[in-house]
């Protein structure tokens, strides 16, 4: 199908093509290509041109080009590389059919100047389901089986990394100017400049298999598949949904079979007729809602209405919750926080959050659901709820503690003083009978010195007495040794010369005998006096000792 430029819709069923005009309020419907050669050809691609033609694309047989004013036709066939045109689209007076034989370019401003690409000048395939030409006049081919060819002023540029299916149907440019490539099987590839990705969101489009992509005048993206059609605001992140609750029940879309009008109106092809899509009359409930449905604690189920009396071991939490969204329930994300215990906002697909072993507080969870990432007018709901301490962490115990602290250590005090002043008064009494002994002690010692300074008198009085006797002694010692060394030794020493000269005489045999036994008598008085002697200086008497 296509819109011409006076609002008309063209389209075909596969068999005729069917021109459908609002004239004065009053629909009227025509067949452009009855009584022509080209009535029972196979209508399979239409396209409005820069200047207003309709551009009809036939199976096997070329393509034509009309005037919506006269009905006159131009006819291209032979001049095609190949003339099954699956699609036809064009910019700035260009137009460019995409074919199972490679891709025409048709340049209507030069005499309808013709160039044919194929393999052969760079593309990587010649089966071409879609031309695609973006803002900066790239012409981008949705290729079976090899990817995505892309050609610009540098020449042909190939991608199909990443992509597993490499089958492209179609292409779409999003209001923020990227690309975006419908792959079969696999949902939509984004282009960073470099290469395509897999939408980071897929999982939040309905079916992977799309089979038209385009995208209406506020940059959306129109997603038509077998289940409905998403629309996807890439800017904001958010998505809607269509399904049989809009009337699209058992409407399942044709391939690319797709076309906008001036008025930003989307017209979607399907095998029961056409879907109709204006962003502008779009009367969707506002903004999803939000419900905190239920409270699991200790895995079990707990009332909400007595949230505010959980004990300290009722601390493990499972918060169930939900979201109303009736135009894309599928598609709803939540963010939730729980205050005095979450930082920040926590984002999740899921429809629950848990919270293991919370300490005591007073906490308020609050709920955020949203059909896209953009949560900053999304409504919120909000619960409260108590974890009690355990006694022994509540004010009153601290209370109660301090209060028993206060009395016990007065208490210990108290009893301390009074043991400190019995112990006191028992040392004193121990340091006043101690002394008393020591008093009785001093006075027997001093008793026991008088006794002993007595005896010590006497001690003298004896020493010196005796000291007077020796004295004496001493003295009649030094008399006698004086008297046998001088007066006895003298006798002695006479008798002794007397012998020795007796000696030299001629005695008579008794006279020797006689002299004989005066000798050995003076020798014995001699060895007496001698004795006598050496016992007194034994002795030493010569001085008196002193004591």
């Amino acid at each position: 199908m296509t819109t011409g430029g006076n609002g008309d819709l063209w389209l075909s069923n596969g068999k005729s093509l069917h021109r459908k005009a609002n004239k004065s309020g009053i629909d009227s419907k025509t067949e452009p290509l009855r009584g022509t050669p080209f009535y029972n050809k196979s209508v399979i691609s239409l396209y409005t041109d820069s200047q207003g033609f309709v551009w009809a694309g036939f199976y096997g047989e070329g393509v034509i080009r009309i005037n919506p004013g006269s009905g006159s036709i131009k006819y291209f066939n032979k001049e095609l590389r190949n003339g099954s045109v699956l699609n036809i689209t064009g910019k700035n007076g260009k137009v460019w059919l995409a074919t199972l034989g490679g891709a025409t370019e048709i340049d209507i401003e030069k005499n309808f100047l013709i160039k044919n690409y194929s393999h052969s000048e760079g593309l990587s395939t010649d089966y071409i389901y879609q031309i695609f030409v973006d803002s900066k006049d790239r012409v981008w081919f949705a290729t079976d089986r090899n990817g995505i060819d892309m050609w610009d002023a540098e020449g042909f540029h190939h991608y199909k990394e990443n992509m597993t299916a490499k089958v492209i149907y179609g292409f779409a440019e999003d209001g923020q100017h990227k690309i975006w490539a419908n792959v079969q099987g696999s949902g939509l590839f984004v282009f960073d400049e470099k290469k395509f990705q897999s939408f980071e969101y897929q999982n939040r489009l309905h079916n992977s298999n799309i089979n038209a992509l385009i995208s209406d005048p506020s940059g959306q993206l129109v997603a038509a598949h077998d289940l409905g059609v998403d629309i996807f605001d890439a800017a904001k992140n958010k998505f809607s949904y269509y399904d049989e609750v809009a009337g699209l029940a058992n409407k399942i879309t044709n391939l690319n079979a797709v076309a906008r009008d001036e008025h930003g109106g989307i017209f979607i092809g399907t095998d029961r007729g056409l879907i109709i899509y204006h962003s502008s009359s779009d009367v969707r409930q506002e903004l999803p809602k939000p419900l905190i449905a239920q409270l699991n604690v200790n895995d079990h189920l707990f009332a909400w209405q007595k949230a505010d009396q959980l004990s300290y071991d009722q601390n493990n939490l499972k918060i169930d919750f939900l979201g109303f969204w009736y135009q894309n329930p599928t598609a709803l994300s939540f963010a939730y926080q729980l205050e005095n215990y979450d930082p920040d906002w926590i984002d999740t697909r899921d429809n629950s959050a848990t919270y293991s072993r919370l300490p005591p507080g007073e906490y308020s969870f609050k709920l955020k659901v949203s059909d896209s990432n953009d949560f900053s007018r999304s409504m919120e709901a909000k619960v409260r709820f108590t974890i009690w301490p355990p006694f022994w962490r509540t004010n009153l115990f601290y209370a109660i503690a301090i209060l028993a602290l206060a009395v016990s250590g007065y208490l210990f005090v108290h009893l301390r003083e009074k043991k400190l002043l019995r112990d006191k008064r028992e040392l004193e009494a121990k340091v006043h009978e101690r002394t008393e002994e020591i008093q009785h002690k001093s006075e027997e010692i001093k008793s026991q010195a008088e006794e002993i300074k007595g005896i010590n008198e006497n001690l003298e009085a004896l020493v010196k007495e005796r000291t007077s006797e020796l004295e004496q002694k001493n003295k009649a010692l030094e008399e006698y040794a004086f008297i046998n060394a001088h007066q006895l030794r003298a006798p002695v020493a006479s008798i002794l010369g007397l012998i020795h000269l007796m000696e030299k005489l001629e005695l008579k045999e008794d006279e020797k005998v006689y002299l004989e036994h005066l000798q050995q008598s003076a020798k014995k008085l001699d060895d007496v006096v001698s004795s006598i002697t050496e016992a007194i200086e034994r002795g030493d008497f010569i001085k008196p000792r002193q004591f």
